[in-house]
């Protein structure tokens, strides 16, 4: 069984406005990113948020939206509230909302790594440094469920390096985020020359 969890309950300091709401080339931001998830065979998938903002796209997309209470405490909330609400006996393969050029296949080879490796953390590289989105087998739940501040499952990476296999990648453009308003305009663009029209919606 596998749970994916979609963390979209930050603050978008930095842009001053709601940057999972932008369009991206016909979608929202998180609408991209809950369409690719939909397309790849979960058991659960969830979306942890502050507000109501995305509810509405989370039945669309059929994740089951949780409200993080303690957003201001930093990443770490939304990890132990969509633990909180996964089965026990789940992985959990953790996303972020301000991805929108992650894609099914990338999605499907982290998931057949998984098929591959059940017990390890399995997390995608590219140029030497770790990505999103990462899956976590289930006995690493606890741990989890016990992290603190703004690290989310990074503390996790690092204490259980021994359990972690990496996943290489060579397209940049799919792991991009933004934190940005230059971060955004520079996706758009870069993007724009390979999403066809049958991505814009499932």
């Amino acid at each position: 069984m596998i749970t994916a969890i979609l963390l979209a309950s930050g603050y978008s300091r930095r842009m001053h406005t709601d940057k999972l709401l932008l369009d991206f080339h016909g979608l929202p931001v998180i609408a991209r990113v809950m369409n690719a998830i939909s397309s790849c065979p979960f058991d659960q998938k969830i979306l942890v948020q502050r507000t109501d903002a995305y509810t509405e796209l989370a039945r669309k997309y059929g994740f089951q939206p949780y409200q993080n209470h303690s957003a201001q405490e930093g990443q770490s909330s939304s990890v132990r509230c969509g633990v909180s609400h996964s089965q026990p006996s789940s992985a959990l393969m953790f996303f972020v909302g301000d991805q929108p050029c992650l894609t099914a296949k990338t999605i499907e080879r982290l998931l057949k790594t998984h098929q591959e490796y059940p017990d390890d953390i399995i997390v995608p590289a590219l140029d030497g440094q770790f990505k999103n989105p990462v899956i976590f087998a289930p006995q690493f739940q606890t741990w989890l469920s016990n992290t603190q501040g703004d690290q989310g499952g990074r503390t996790i990476i690092k204490k259980f390096a021994e359990h972690v296999r990496t996943v290489t990648f060579h397209d940049t453009d799919t792991f991009h985020d933004i934190d940005t308003i230059e971060d955004y305009e520079f996706m758009l663009s870069s993007a724009s020359s390979y999403i066809s029209p049958f991505f814009l919606d499932k």
